[in-house]
């Protein structure tokens, strides 16, 4: 219903639309893009070898780790697919 009357609004003139351009939900702009986000636990990971405690930092390695490949899963998953012509055009 909450839809209806906004569409009804939008009809009317009353309520102006605005389309993002953007894949990204509101929520996400607040948080990293998922490339730093990967970027930053690889650092952190670095950092656990170089800085850490051998029991304390291994763990930490591991959830970044598989936490790292899970960001990476999604990432490929929301990737747009571009075509070979795309590389090769001089703009």
């Amino acid at each position: 219903m909450a839809e209806v009357l906004h569409e009804m609004a939008v009809a009317q003139g009353e309520v102006i639309e605005l389309d993002d351009d953007d894949d990204d939900n509101d929520e996400d702009k607040d948080f990293l893009p998922r490339d730093e986000v990967i970027n930053l636990c690889a650092l952190l990971e670095k950092a656990c070898i170089r800085y850490g405690d051998n029991d304390l930092s291994l763990k930490l390695q591991q959830h970044l780790r598989r936490y790292r490949g899970q960001v990476q899963c999604e990432h490929l998953l929301h990737c747009a697919q571009s075509s070979l012509d795309s590389y090769f055009t001089v703009n």
